[in-house]
């Protein structure tokens, strides 16, 4: 049976409550052989409050990945993570750097557009979305919030947060290496040494990792693969402890990525036959649909640096917590737009971005009676981008000839962006027991933004600011010993800011956008058996948003967002795990949504009608989304053996906003199968085993004025192998 969000979704809640639950792993940390004979799934702690706290007992929606589970589902990079996170999609770019973050329902906007939640990676959020595509090694823990997180992690966190802790310096020297191989000619050295330096008061760790991938998408026209990849990343930590109060905590991060860009396969034909009314170019490019045939082989890179510094100083009643942070990022991308075998029309990209950061927090060190937090926050960003584009005269001059031999490229006035972005925050939070089984947590924050840009386009040229408290109530009620109820009312904002206007001429955007703002409304059941062996964890959510923000492009660069006055984001989520014999835990995570466009004004540069619009789906997230997963280990002697799989669902997908465009459901399945000794691993794995197509992203030339629909192609079927060795 297919289920659906407006008809499958509560059935589906309701039958789904008699399921146990909660993603986990049948093995504890270490690799060895004997942790099989566990029945019970582990606690689970989580920071996602800024303090220490059972998963179990958190009025949020959250799922939580270890390093055991991080290991055995080999999560290498977010699009892993999606995977077995119910509503959350990140589409992996065909441009390193980029990508598409959607939860529930709630969208990251290309180019320009901000994350539509906070990526905290060891306690730092770097607003930069060119930074969510980094590889994820060497990570203890994942944490995925969903709802707005607006009170306690600011702007930008209107549908969640991403807190990545990667794994900090020893007590005792440890180290290991892990290597992998797949078609594709693709090679990944990953590997630690971790340890004490001087004394038991000083600690270090180095991490590095290594990705070197030929491809597997083949540009038919050029006999080349364009999903190639060159990755190294590096980070250091060290950890100085000269007491028990005071913790120095210094980490830097650097990492540096090329690979392909482009590789678009055009999604219609512009031929004569193929015309729309209305079409003023004079000569069609005659080009295929489906296939990937760009005459020239994309490349963009990302490379960047990370500093921080996070200092701890324990007094009796409190915890003082310092987190300092610099980041400085470079992007570069190269790409055939019309994304033809012809000379038509090429794109250069430069976006180079910086960021400091600075949160001082006090936060409460009782656990019982009335535990608090107050903070204040503030961060400077700069970004320079340009988006330059150039385009072939000759063929408008030569009666159509877009040959390589008789092209003449002409530059067209660039987009550009030169911002300044500065945000300051106070915020706090407060949580009581109001009777031995309810809790009441109250929580808020001020965000003050100002943005500065100044090009030499006079038209997205000023000041604008934005400001927003957002608030959080919650109330966490322990029915009985094994079950809590909770409601949470929240709201978050993404704000608004500068488009990037081509030339003088591109009056059709407006020179700026306003901010979004959404109220969520939810309730939710944790569940987790006595003996450990079952969890379950339901939330329903209502979203009433505002001023949704929409992106929009033009051929020659200008970028823009737009608002649709008014949303509403229905939905529910299960996670749930049980394990029923020693060694096999069987999981699953659903989520769904029911969305509607209930307001959009004649916006500028919105090319149809808002009557095409009003009552739409909204863009971007899949109208639910299915993960089943089973893991089995055994014993094998004084070894064990290790099998997985993971079957992801992701219901249909409408990628624009007059509904018109849509991706059906889809089924991708992972398996993996290994073997392990004390110290050792070995696993074969099959990623997308069924080797199913479907379509990452889809950009409809309704909405763009390109020739062509665009989109960007699946990852093929990918067999490999992976051996790790801990010393």
């Amino acid at each position: 049976m297919t289920l659906t969000a407006k008809h499958g979704g509560i059935a589906a809640i309701c039958l789904l409550m008699v399921v146990p639950a909660a993603p986990a792993s049948a093995r504890d940390d270490g690799d060895t052989p004997d942790a099989h004979g566990e029945a019970a799934i582990e606690e689970v702690i989580v920071t996602a409050r800024r303090r220490s706290e059972n998963l179990q007992e958190i009025a949020d929606a959250i799922t939580v990945f270890d390093r055991t589970v991080i290991e055995d589902a080999a999560i290498r990079r977010m699009n892993d993570v999606a995977a077995l996170t119910p509503n959350l999609r990140f589409s992996d770019d065909q441009e390193v750097g980029q990508s598409t973050i959607t939860i529930r329902g709630v969208t990251q906007q290309r180019g320009i557009g901000e994350t539509p939640l906070a990526f905290v990676v060891d306690g730092v959020t770097v607003n930069n979305s060119l930074v969510t595509t980094q590889d994820l090694f060497d990570v203890e823990q994942i944490e995925v919030l969903r709802g707005p997180q607006g009170a306690l992690y600011g702007r930008n966190s209107v549908a969640g947060a991403v807190n990545i802790t990667t794994r900090g310096p020893t007590e005792d020297f440890e180290a290991y290496v892990e290597t992998r191989v797949g078609e594709g000619e693709d090679y990944t050295v990953q590997g630690a040494v971790s340890g004490p330096l001087f004394s038991d008061q000083v600690r270090g760790r180095l991490a590095v990792y290594s990705n070197d991938r030929d491809g597997q998408l083949l540009n038919e026209g050029l006999g080349e693969y364009v999903d190639f990849k060159n990755s190294t990343s590096l980070r250091g930590r060290l950890l100085i402890e000269p007491n028990e109060r005071l913790s120095v905590d210094l980490r830097y991060q650097y990492a540096d990525q090329e690979a392909g860009s482009g590789y678009f396969m055009p999604g219609s034909a512009d031929t004569e036959e193929s015309r729309l009314p209305g079409d003023t170019f004079p000569f069609p490019l005659n080009n295929t649909t489906g296939t990937i045939q760009s005459n020239v082989l994309g490349v963009s890179s990302v490379s960047f640096d990370d500093y921080t510094a996070k200092v701890d100083y324990g007094f009796d009643a409190f915890t003082l917590t310092s987190i300092s942070g610099w980041h400085d990022l470079e992007s570069r991308n190269d790409q055939d737009l019309d994304q033809t075998d012809r000379e038509f029309l090429n794109i250069d990209v430069d976006d180079n971005q910086s960021q400091f950061s600075q949160e001082l927090r006090l936060v409460s060190t009782a656990q019982e009676g009335l535990r608090w937090i107050v903070g204040a926050y503030y961060s400077d960003q700069e970004r320079d981008r340009t988006l330059a584009t150039f385009l072939n005269v000759a063929g408008f001059q030569n009666g159509g000839d877009w040959s390589p031999e008789s092209a003449f490229f002409v530059p067209q006035a660039p987009a550009i962006l030169n911002e300044q972005y500065e945000t300051r925050a106070v915020f706090g939070q407060v949580s009581t027991d109001l009777t031995d089984r309810l809790e009441l947590t109250v929580a808020g924050r001020f965000d003050d933004v100002r943005r500065e840009n100044d090009t030499n386009n006079p038209l997205a040229n000023g000041v604008k600011k934005f400001s927003e408290f957002q608030p959080k109530l919650q109330l966490d009620y322990a029915l009985t010993e094994t079950l809590n109820l909770f409601a949470t009312y929240a709201e978050g904002f993404r704000p608004g800011g500068f488009n990037t206007l081509a030339n003088d001429s591109a009056v059709q955007f407006a020179p700026s956008f306003d901010s979004e703002h959404l109220d969520n409304y939810e309730l939710g059941l944790k569940y987790a058996s006595a003996d450990g062996s079952r969890v379950l964890n339901v939330a329903a959510f209502y979203i009433d948003y505002e001023n949704q923000q929409w992106f929009l492009f033009d051929q020659f660069g200008s970028q823009a967002l737009i608002n649709a006055d008014e949303s509403r984001i229905l939905g529910g989520e299960v996670e749930a795990a049980i394990r029923p014999l020693d060694g096999l835990t069987l999981s699953l995570a659903y989520g769904f949504v029911d969305s509607e466009i209930e307001a959009i004004g004649a916006e500028p540069g919105l090319t149809v009608p808002p009557s095409e619009v009003i009552g739409n789906e909204v863009p971007g997230a899949p109208v639910y989304t299915l993960n089943l997963t089973g893991e089995y280990v055994w014993p094998l002697g004084r070894l064990q053996g290790f099998a997985r799989v993971d079957v992801d669902r992701r219901g249909k997908t409408y990628w624009s906003i007059d509904g018109r465009d849509a991706e059906d459901a889809y089924t991708v399945v992972d398996l993996r199968l290994g073997l392990r000794g004390d110290a050792w691993s070995v696993t074969a794995f099959a990623e997308n085993a069924t080797d199913e197509e479907w379509i990452e992203y889809y950009v409809s030339r309704r909405f763009t004025s390109l020739r062509t629909d665009i989109a960007w192609p699946s990852p093929p079927r990918m067999l490999g192998v992976e051996a790790r060795y801990r010393f």
